[in-house]
């Protein structure tokens, strides 16, 4: 590692400070979910209310609570408070209903008085539940839920900033930063920012696609201590958290496989680092399936409307496939129970994000990498069908656009990653201007979403556009002062990204990390004039010679 560059007397750059910019972006990002703790009305996301009655009782050791059903049941008996156990009534007036607005709803209702209740995902694993639950041991009263919230908010900010620092310490390309900001959609903040397991689970998936992705990539010759345990701990911990989390570690990590460095990987896999990482992988890995065989907890939605047995399964697929653009929009922006749409231009952004990066990653990419990122653009699609058909007739459609996040987030982030790795990268203007372009886009897109989402709950979406800031619906600090605090929060992500995105400065002759070469089967790895490719002795950019044995990416 090259000594520490200067910007002025005794001042070293953030991007040269790992926990000044773990520090930073975990500031940015827990500012980020906690507006959606703020915006959203109590009990108004997805399965809030039950969700809540179980970290209330997984934190007074109840994990389960009184099985009953048989093992084909996900329900299950709790004691908890009162306060805790009839939230659901807070949103039931609006709840499908987008026209309506959460005036509606009741008064909260805090009661220490300890109640029976049923809750349908009795059968979840219980990590989530063990630490944002903690606060209902305190308080009764709706500051609890609140708490409850920016603790969970503070879990996802902490692995979405570890993916910062991954990126900006041990890879070799700022690029890759605009991977994270095109994973971390406005569903994430606001999944993060309510007492759902969702968010946690993408956010630490986004973790472990990127510090998985530049350990393959870039650093399996020479893997950092730091890397290799982020990467064991964040696909441990991810293997721990739903029922189908252990099966997209595991697709992951195939996929970080596919896109290696081949040559490297015979050495590091026979590595004692490598050997521990797998050991703790695994052994969660285990911990996490055993819990979800033992406690049949794929039976987690109750039977509503299982599709007729007279229903082919040609036209449950077909009507799969139909539903994609729904999870799209699901996976981007979509608020309250999914029955809350964000404006089309939040849509609109996200969707040229991710196809700029896509295909330019296709454009720049070698073609056993491109066959990957199909491979997993395909799995996005495929995948929820599959599971969807598969359980038609016996729970109906129960699959949402949320459940495929943890997979979804490796697109851009594979794609980032492959234009971090390619002689595209050494084009100043694009390397240097690119995380901070795609953080304004992002965070304009993330604004819109913030007010639509405002606007829904104060009077309905046939409500005013403009005059609704008196409403009778108010969250914590007024409508006003919450987009206020939204707009600071996507500043300084915004300000983050930006700064973080620019590469060391040209004066810089050797990189914090080793270049790779860029792939030789890529028309970007030619010169614009001659066609000659471009010897590592004649840069001009900050790059240096590849080491000895790091030789052309032939995919």
């Amino acid at each position: 590692m090259s000594p520490r560059r200067s910007i002025g007397p005794g001042i070293t750059p953030l991007a040269d400070r790992p926990r000044a910019v773990l520090l930073a972006a975990f500031v940015a990002f827990f500012a980020a979910t906690s507006v959606w703790s703020l915006a959203t009305p109590l009990m108004a996301s997805p399965d809030e209310p039950v969700h809540v009655a179980k970290a209330a009782a997984v934190v007074r050791g109840e994990f389960t609570g009184q099985l009953i059903g048989g093992p084909s049941s996900p329900d299950g008996i709790v004691k908890i408070p009162a306060a805790y156990a009839d939230l659901g009534r807070l949103v039931k007036c609006y709840q499908f209903q987008a026209n309506r607005p959460a005036s509606c709803a009741p008064p909260y209702r805090a009661s220490r008085k300890t109640v029976s209740m049923t809750i349908y995902n009795a059968r979840y694993q219980p990590l989530y539940y063990a630490i944002v639950g903690i606060p209902s041991l305190f308080t009764d009263s709706s500051l609890g839920i609140y708490l409850m919230r920016l603790l969970s908010g503070a879990l996802s900010a902490l692995f979405l900033a570890l993916a910062v620092m991954a990126a900006v310490t041990w890879s070799r390309s700022r690029l890759l930063l605009a991977g994270v900001v095109v994973a971390a959609t406005p569903s994430v903040l606001f999944f993060g920012g309510v007492v759902n397991p969702t968010g946690f689970e993408t956010s630490v998936a986004i973790c472990l696609w990127t510090s998985a992705l530049i350990l393959a990539r870039e650093r399996l010759k020479d893997p950092p201590l730091g890397l290799v345990a982020l990467v064991a701990v964040s696909g441990g911990i991810e293997a721990l958290v739903r029922s189908m989390s252990p099966f997209w570690v595991v697709l992951t990590l195939l996929t970080a496989l596919a896109v290696a460095e081949w040559g490297e990987l015979g050495p590091f896999l026979r590595s004692r680092r490598a050997w521990l990482a797998g050991a703790f992988l695994v052994i969660c890995g285990v911990l996490g399936t055993a819990w979800i065989v033992l406690e049949h907890s794929l039976n987690v939605v109750p039977p509503s409307a299982p599709e007729p047995a007279k229903v082919h399964g040609i036209h449950l697929l077909i009507d799969g496939l139909l539903r994609t653009p729904q999870y799209f929009t699901e996976m981007v922006s979509r608020f309250g129970w999914l029955v809350a749409p964000s404006p089309d231009f939040t849509y609109l952004v996200w969707a040229g994000l991710i196809g700029f990066v896509v295909l330019l990653a296709f454009a720049t990419g070698s073609p056993r990498r491109c066959v990957t990122l199909v491979v997993l653009l395909a799995a996005v699609v495929v995948i929820p069908v599959v599971i969807s058909v598969g359980q038609a007739h016996r729970l109906g459609i129960t699959w949402q656009g949320k459940d495929t996040l943890p997979l979804a987030v490796g697109v851009p982030i594979l794609g980032a990653s492959m234009l971090a790795n390619s002689a595209l990268a050494s084009v100043r203007i694009f390397r240097s201007r690119l995380v901070g372009v795609a953080a304004v886009a992002a965070a304009l897109a993330t604004l819109v979403a913030l007010f639509g989402d405002l606007r829904r709950n104060a009077v309905g979406d046939a409500g005013p556009y403009l005059s609704f800031r008196h409403a009778i619906w108010q969250p914590p600090l007024g409508i006003t002062g919450v987009f206020l605090f939204g707009i600071l929060a996507t500043a300084l992500l915004t300000g983050l990204f930006t700064v973080l995105g620019i590469p060391p400065a040209e004066s810089r002759t050797r990189s914090r990390v080793p270049r790779l070469a860029a792939d030789e089967s890529s028309p970007w790895a030619l010169e614009s004039s001659g066609g000659e490719r471009r010897s590592p002795s004649r840069e001009t950019e900050p790059s240096v010679q590849p080491d000895e044995g790091e030789g052309v990416d032939h995919g």
